[in-house]
């Protein structure tokens, strides 16, 4: 038998910035940082996770939803890891 991996990820997202737009207040952008550790298996495999984060939300039928996102790295090549 072949053990999978488990990774896990606990962000905490800092400095966040809402705007509202559109006439009715439908539309909001959200820019963010995370900052985390990842784990794999209980083992820090990224100790200093930190990346920018952008979201457009809109509001249809009463429910926001999501429209686009966007993630990069903070700095030094942290960020997103692949």
């Amino acid at each position: 038998m072949i053990a999978e991996a488990v990774t896990t990820m606990e962000v905490d997202p800092l400095h966040v910035n809402i705007h509202m737009l559109g006439s009715s207040g439908d539309v909001g952008s959200a820019t963010y940082y995370l900052v985390s550790s990842i784990q794999q298996n209980r083992e820090i495999i990224v100790s200093d996770y930190r990346t920018r984060a952008s979201e457009v939300d809109v509001k249809v039928d009463g429910v926001w939803i999501t429209s686009g996102s966007h993630y990069s790295p903070l700095w030094g090549e942290s960020g997103v890891v692949l």
